[in-house]
């Protein structure tokens, strides 16, 4: 089942966050349509600490896919992360952060400010503004 999805500005690239209902696996899935290749991956197994997602959100220039989420299931006592991937089949993780506010929990919604890379990430009581730049 389908929880979030992110579109390249061309519309040629896709990156579904899907859950597998009987275990609660999160996978990412990687479309391009100019291919017409696919591929899926179990979030558990390419991102160092995000096991909770619900959002996505495109960087500015269509290179990276920002996923807001948490560091477990039970979302009272969770982490609120934010992790950067490849917007490609590698979907490599370049970059994962805890936030600091424990308050937040998790990650309900990234978007991303028109024209850069700053994001607005709500929480369960929180807002935050994050700046990503990839050296």
């Amino acid at each position: 089942m389908a929880v979030a999805i992110a579109v390249s500005k061309d519309h040629n690239k896709f990156m579904v966050l899907s859950v597998e209902d009987r275990n609660f696996d999160l996978y990412l899935n990687f479309w391009d349509k100019t291919t017409g290749k696919k591929t899926s991956k179990l979030l558990s197994n390419i991102s160092q600490k995000l096991r909770v997602a619900m959002t996505l959100e495109t960087s500015v220039d269509d290179s990276i896919v920002y996923l807001g989420g948490c560091d477990k299931l039970d979302l009272d006592n969770a982490s609120p992360i934010l992790s950067a991937f490849g917007f490609d089949h590698s979907m490599a993780e370049t970059a994962c952060i805890e936030l600091s506010s424990k308050d937040m929990n998790n990650v309900y919604s990234v978007k991303r400010l028109e024209g850069c890379n700053t994001l607005l990430l709500s929480g369960n009581k929180v807002i935050s503004v994050v700046e990503y730049d990839k050296i």
